[in-house]
């Protein structure tokens, strides 16, 4: 698990705050109660990304009445789609 988060066995939560950013590989194990125990494994991963900051520190001026575009920048991680990848 990534520092700074847990996981509730009771519950199949995981929560916290990432203290770090990577890939993280999970292995989870569900036992049943029957006997004898049937046992199936999944490996999740997991990937945390840097924060997230701006970087932008001052706005132009706008003008009542006309129309106002700024660009605003950031930094740390990528924001562009990824479909799933």
């Amino acid at each position: 698990m990534p520092p700074g988060l847990t996981y509730d066995e009771s519950t199949g939560t995981i929560s916290g705050k990432p203290k770090q950013f990577g890939d993280f590989t999970l292995t989870f194990t569900a036992t049943d109660a029957s006997t004898p125990a049937e046992k199936a494994d999944v490996t999740l991963s997991l990937k945390i990304q840097s924060s997230l900051a701006a970087a932008t520190t001052s706005l132009d001026k706008g003008v009542v009445g006309v129309k106002y575009n700024q660009v605003l920048k950031g930094t740390g991680r990528d924001l562009r789609p990824t479909n799933g990848r």
